[in-house]
């Protein structure tokens, strides 16, 4: 099955933030890296190393993901998933993805100064964040919280959480599911990296997946 968690928010305008560094103050980092033990609970199994232009990028998911076709998607690196009959009607599920991008932005900034750009300029003011949700391809939508201040293996990293209904589903066994959508981004030798971790289906809340899915994005690891 192709589903179109990972390149699921529009990148939108992209805004000049080389500027903005000078009015970054000073951020307090927390390092999210997953511990062993934390990996053997929730039983993840190390994926093949994904590359992009030589660079390496290894993680951890639940054996059950498997690899999808990534073609049909623009800058798509890899794509993995899992989905069973839902007892409501159509599928439930889970997928994991990792896009990139290439702009004048990641190649102007670390993966650090867009942390504390973002922190300065977006704090606790999530509906700055819905620009990347066009009214047209996103219904439903709630941005439930964001975070500019994560290390991950010593790097910086951006997490968004949001739910919506993605109206490019319709006609297939996922219209009108509800997503749930982790997305995990940093900045890595000229490049903007996107991870998305995403659950399709109703029953699950943000709360029981926050552990879960913050074990998974703590594996990531660039080389």
């Amino acid at each position: 099955m192709l589903v179109a968690c990972g390149n699921t928010s529009n990148s939108g305008p992209e805004t000049d933030l080389s500027n903005e560094i000078q009015a970054v103050v000073e951020n307090k980092y927390f390092d999210m890296t997953s511990s062993e033990e934390d990996i053997e609970f929730y039983q993840l199994v190390a994926k093949p190393r994904a590359y992009l232009d030589g660079i390496g990028i290894s993680f951890s998911l639940p054996g059950e993901l498997n690899l999808a076709d990534a073609s049909a998607f623009e800058n798509s690196i890899v794509r993995y998933e899992d989905f069973t009959q839902s007892p409501y009607g159509g599928l439930q599920g889970y997928s994991f993805a990792v896009d990139f991008l290439e702009s004048r932005n990641s190649q102007k900034l670390s993966d650090k100064d867009v942390c504390d750009i973002m922190t300065e300029n977006v704090g606790n003011d999530l509906s700055q964040l819905e620009v990347f949700f066009p009214i047209s391809v996103f219904s439903d939508l709630t941005v439930v919280s964001a975070d500019f201040n994560l290390l991950i293996n010593g790097k910086h990293f951006l997490r968004r959480i949001a739910s919506f209904t993605d109206n490019r589903l319709d006609g297939t066994y996922l219209e009108g599911v509800n997503i749930t959508e982790f997305h995990y981004a940093t900045y890595h030798k000229g490049k903007k990296y996107e991870f998305y971790l995403c659950y399709f289906g109703s029953d699950k809340a943000v709360g029981s997946l926050s552990a879960y899915f913050n074990t998974i994005a703590g594996t990531i690891k660039f080389s």
